[in-house]
């Protein structure tokens, strides 16, 4: 596995993580700690 396709991997799980916690906190009110 070349180190492109996994930096690829890595940052597309990264930003459907930070998609997710965006989602979570701005629903619950606590959109203020979003830079996790």
């Amino acid at each position: 596995m070349s180190l492109n396709m996994y930096l690829g991997e890595v940052q597309s799980q990264t930003q459907s993580m930070n998609a997710v916690m965006y989602r979570y906190h701005s629903r619950h009110g606590t959109s203020h700690s979003r830079g996790l």
